[in-house]
Formats: structure tokens, sequence, C-alpha cells
């Protein structure tokens, strides 16, 4: 195997990792390439111990700044100190006391460890493998496991689901036996438990792997990837046939890769540096600053994709942007991606840019895709729920009604509806209870880890405060599923709770061929497609057990929970079991009242928080409301000298009219746009409330 080359379409970097091991060559080199991203991996012996990679958000910094481990300000004077001492980031880290030499030596082998995790998901790219290589002299000494290094990798869904199981679909019906591990592979190095070496050695020839994943106690999903694992090592094969260890592609020798620009080091650290910067004045929503510190990034680093998703970012929030600097911001943004695909930010700043113009089909395909690439990024939830409720909203409306939406939007110069229904990030006016409801809140989901029930009346605000909620969130080890409108037959609400939870994690919907959770399986509800509902329960307990794997929790939240009907609670009752769910519900009195049914008491009982909205807006609340919307909507492309403008005798009566219920002003508001629209006028004064 000194020179091989081949496409990660036809063999997975397990399998590279399994062949490499086995090769055990003294040193060699894993090039692979998806242009422009190029990712280099170093071997001695078959075991990877370094890797150098193009991608700006895998750098040490980077990982120690995830992990909490040093602040921004820390990692901004820890480069500055790189560029004047003319040392290693991890030198300077150690001089520093900021961690020690172990310390470093450990976050190496885990930034070594995420860097092979993150090529699992990849069935693009070309490699090329080399025995001519020359290991970093900066290797951690702490050498990766490559048996536990596959394992895990699968274990924790790097490996899609939809993969493993159409890997694994070709041997549900063989009979599979394991053998006495051979070449380089023991037992030991899987670091098995007792039930998982039983598991392997219930692969005696007698039975088909459905049958020994049926018989299995183990978490479903792990049982899956042990399975795979075991295949790939070849430990257990099909009952008389002796499996030969996969080829690589073998193409002819390419030429070397070499990366574009002359870019020197000290420019990119100067770039970090000012990147850092740039992300705090972009957090404070000051963009004319992160526009002027892009600026000088650009000059230093014009190649890398995240600078140039910021840029497109900052342009798009900047005050008075038209159409055409909203263009080019979408411009930025999407080549960013087309150099690096894998930025979930950037994601998300798309699906903003394409809901901003009310191309809602798109911005739920970003935001879906933001959360594919980074499934902690709730805000991006919040988002695609937003995009979900003024696309229905548009296509509720009567076309009359729509018409005169876009004439007021045109007449004004506006970017879009400032009156929807959705609280995007940018629109979000809380009044004084909501505040208190909105910590209370965040406090106990903190705190208490039971399900948590918010009340109120229609249109009062607790779908705005349940996506602040998930912003607020966003960032901690949590996936969201989230029902707008819960549906009313158990197979549809089960099948919706899946298709949101399997969104928010990135997950394929495929055939589930293990039992899953048998508690939830035996007690499905009745009178229903039985057999549907237990195959949906199978699913969420596999999601679950992903999530679980990672050390995380889902959330399901379900608004207008008082609309559920009686058998989609019991079957709410049973999933509610199952580990690391967590449940938040949003509605009206009657849900409670449903609560107190014999029938829901287990439901009941384990509520741990009950908050309630119940005051409406004040006048000043109202009046900080609707300006916050206006605003938010305001375009260079108003009349000059023209402003549009409410009258505070307006508001008053806006006030009194809606009995200040948010819901009831953007109905009302939205039909006095209308009409002054028609009547050309810029100020909305009483007479026309």
């Amino acid at each position: 195997m000194n020179e091989q080359h081949g496409s990660l379409m036809k063999t997975s970097l397990p399998r590279l990792l399994h062949l490499i091991y086995t090769q055990n060559d003294p040193t060699a080199m894993l090039e692979i390439t998806r242009a422009p991203v190029i990712k280099r991996f170093f071997f001695k012996d078959g075991v990877p111990v370094a890797a150098t990679s193009n991608v700006l958000g895998e750098v040490l910094g980077r990982l120690l700044l995830a992990e909490g481990v040093i602040t921004q300000k820390d990692y901004e004077s820890s480069l500055e100190l790189v560029l004047k001492e003319k040392k290693r980031h991890g030198e300077v880290l150690i001089a520093e006391g900021l961690i020690t030499a172990v310390e470093l030596d450990a976050f190496l082998a885990l930034q070594l460890q995420k860097r092979v995790w993150k090529l699992f998901s990849w069935n693009e790219g070309e490699y090329s493998y080399t025995t001519e290589a020359t290991v970093p002299s900066n290797a951690p000494s702490h050498h990766l496991n490559t048996p536990r290094l596959i394992l895990d990798g699968i274990s924790l869904g790097h490996y899609p689901l939809v993969w493993l199981k159409k890997d694994l679909s070709v041997f549900l019906d063989k009979k599979l036996i394991s053998s006495a591990p051979a070449g380089r592979y023991t037992l030991a190095d899987f670091g098995l438990t007792i039930q998982e070496t039983r598991f392997f050695n219930s692969f005696d020839g007698n039975k088909s792997l459905e049958e020994v994943l049926a018989m299995s106690d183990l978490l479903s999903h792990r049982a899956l990837a042990l399975a795979i694992t075991f295949i790939i090592a070849r430990l257990i094969r099909v009952e008389g046939v002796q499996t030969a260890a996969p080829k690589p592609v073998q193409k002819p020798k390419p030429q070397p890769t070499k990366e574009t620009g002359t870019i020197t080091p000290d420019a990119r650290v100067n770039a970090e540096i000012l990147f850092m910067k740039a992300k705090t004045a972009v957090i404070s929503n000051n963009f004319k600053e992160a526009h002027e510190l892009l600026t000088e990034i650009f000059a230093l680093n014009p190649q890398e994709a995240e600078y140039r998703a910021y840029m497109g970012w900052t342009l798009f929030n900047m005050a008075a942007s038209g159409p055409s600097v909203a263009d080019k911001a979408e411009k930025l943004i999407k080549e960013a991606l087309e150099t690096n695909n894998e930025l979930g930010e950037a994601w998300f700043f798309l699906g903003a840019v394409l809901l901003k113009n009310n191309r809602f089909d798109e911005a739920i395909k970003a935001f879906s895709a933001a959360l594919a690439k980074d499934p902690w990024m709730l805000r991006a939830t919040a988002s695609l729920k937003c995009a979900e409720i003024e696309k229905a909203e548009v296509t509720k409306n009567t076309p009359a009604e729509q018409i005169a939406v876009n004439e007021y939007i045109e007449f004004f110069g506006l970017s879009n509806d400032p009156f929807s229904s959705a609280a995007t990030e940018n629109i979000v006016s809380l009044s004084v209870e909501q505040k208190l409801r909105f910590d209370q809140m965040l406090t106990c989901f903190n705190d208490k880890p039971g399900p948590i029930l918010l009340q109120g009346r229609d249109g009062i605000g607790k779908t705005t405060l349940i996506l602040e909620l998930l912003r607020r969130l966003s960032g901690k080890k949590l996936q969201a599923a989230i029902l707008l409108k819960p549906p009313l037959k158990e197979i549809d609400f089960i099948k919706a709770v899946n298709a949101e939870l399997a969104r928010s994690a990135g997950a394929q919907g495929a055939k589930i061929f293990t039992r899953g959770d048998k508690d939830a399986v035996n007690t499905a509800g009745a009178g229903a497609d039985t057999t549907a509902i237990k195959t949906e329960i199978e699913k969420l307990g596999v999601l679950l057990e992903q999530i679980t794997l990672k050390e995380a929790s889902a959330l399901l939240i379900i608004d207008h929970a008082h609309q559920m009907t009686t058998p989609c609670l019991k079957l709410l009752t049973n999933i509610s079991k199952l580990k690391g769910l967590r449940l938040l519900y949003a509605g009206d009195s009657g849900f409670a009242l449903k609560l107190k049914d014999h029938a829901f008491r287990e439901l009941d009982h384990a509520l741990t928080s009950r908050f309630s909205l119940q005051k409406a807006f004040s006048k000043n609340e109202t009046k900080a409301y609707i300006m916050k919307r206006l605003v938010s909507v305001t375009q260079a492309s108003c009349p000059v000298g023209k402003e549009l403008s409410f009258t505070d005798d307006a508001v008053t009566a806006v006030c009194q009219k809606s009995y200040g219920i948010p819901g009831l002003i953007n109905k009302l508001c939205s039909q006095m746009l209308a009409k002054a629209a028609e009547k050309k006028i810029f100020v909305i004064d009483k007479d026309l409330v």
C-alpha cells in the first residue's frame, strides 16, 4: 500500500482507517481533498498521530474556546504573543498559565480526534495515501486508539445513521459468526463492556444479524455501531465465507495538491485576532465597526470562508442597506458556503437573508442545513419556525388580504410585513410580564429537568417566548423538536415529533430493524395503526440514543397543546418516559384542565413548573412593540422625506382596541397600514385607527 488513491464515495474514512491500521506502515500520510478544503493525517505504525487542515475553525485556539478552556480575550491576547514572540500557540498558552503541558497534549489529541470524526460523514472527496511522509514535530505523545476511534465515531453519530443502516442491510438475513481477532486487533482494544462482549459472542453462526440485534439488551444505535465496526475489522463474517479486506480504488498518481494564495503565517494570525474583535462587534450589533474590521481582515486573508460569511452578514445588517447591498450580502455568504459548506453559522446567515426576502422554502432549507452542521444552534431552530409561521400566514391569507399586504409593503418601502405573526429575533419586544416569565423559565430550565407548562390566552405571546427561550439556549448541548400545532392522529403526531427531532439532529429517516425502547413499544396507543406507531417510537428511541451518546438531551416543545386529542395525550404519556427527552408545553387553560383527567395524571404530576401569561401590553409596551417592528423592516427605498409613524393617540387607540394583546395588535396594525397606503398617508393617527 505504498501509493493508493481513491474516492471517499467508494471507500469511507472508517474503512480507510482500518486499512491503514492493518497495513501498519512505520510512517504515512493520508491527504483528503474536497476543494478547496485540504486535510492531511499523519500516521505512525498505522495509528493517526497528527493532522493539518486549512479550515480555520479547526485550529487549537478555536477548540479551546469552544470547550470553555480559554476566553475570547485569552485567545486574542495569546495570538498577539504568538506574533510577537514567534512561538507556537500551544507554547504561548502554557507560558501564560492558561493550560499545562499535559493539558496541551490532551487537547492536541482531542483536536486530532475531532478532525478525524468530522470526515466520517464525507461521501465526497479524493484521498491519497503515501508512506513517504514526515510526521509533524508537535504531534501529541498521547496516540489515539484506532479500534476505539472507529467504534466511538460511529456510535456518536458522526457516521450518518442512514449509511450505517444501508451498510448493515445486506447482512440482516445472513448468519454471522465471530472469529478470534487476527492481526493487530484485540477485543481489549475496543474497550467493550461485559454486555458488549456478550453481544460479540452472540454471533455464533446460528443466528442472523437481525436476530442478534433483536436479542441484544444494548442501546440499539450502540448495537448497530458495534456490528458495523466488527464487520469492518473482519471480526465477524458470514458463516462459511472468508471476507477479503476491501482495496482502495487505484488511480493514476495525482499531482500534489497546492494550497492557493501566498498568505503568510503572521497575516493569518493578525486576521484571526481582528476577526475575534469583529465577532464581538457583531454580537453587540455594532455592524459598522464589524465592517471596518472585516475590511482589514480581507486585506490580510481574503480566502477564509468564515470571514467572507461574516462580511456578508455584516453588510446585510448595516443600517439603511438597500436591495443591492442585500444582494451582495447574499452573494458573499453563498461564496463562503461554496468554499466550505460545513459552516453552520454561514447557513444560518443565508437562511436569515432569504427569510427577510420572503423566500420561505429556501430559508427553511438553509436553516435545516445549519442544524445539520451544528445541532446545538437552537437559534436556527427558532428561525426555521419563524419561516414556517410566515409561510403559513401568507398561504392562509385570502388573495385580497395578501394583495393589501403587498401593496403597503411596496408603498412604504418596507422589506417585508412588519406585523406578521412570526417573532424573528430582530423584532422581539417583550412586556414586563413576558421578561419576568422568560427569566423564570430560563432559570427553571437550567435548574429543573422536568416538564414545563406555559399558559395564556391565544395571541398573548407564548410562541414568542418559546422561540426567544430557544435562542437563549443556543449553543447548549440540546436538540429541539417543535410542534407549532400538534397533529390530531397518534401516527401523525409521533411522525411529526420524529421529523422535527431528526431535522435538528441532521439525521435522515431510515427503516428501523431493531426493537428500540421495549417499554414504549409495548404501551403504544390503542385504536390506531399500532405497528406504524411502534415503528415510529423505535425511530424516536434511536434518535434519543444518538443524542444521549453525545452527552446531550432532546427537548420536545408542543405549542397549542390544548388542541391535543385524547389518543395523542395517551401516546405522549408513553413517550414522555423515554430517557433523554425533556418536555415544554404551551397552551391555554384548557390544557391544564385536560391534565386533571385521571387518564393523564402522570403528565400532570410530572410537571415541575407552571407559568402563566396574563397581563396585556401597556400603552408604552404597545408603542415599543410597534416601533421595534417598524424599524426592523424600513429600507433605503422608502420615499425621501416620508417616514411611517404612529401618533401617541393612535398608539393609545391601538392598545385599547386590541386589549394590549400582541396577536391582535398585529392584525389591527396590518389593517391600518393597508388603509394608510390606500389613502397615501404616512402618519397613522387616531382617526385612522
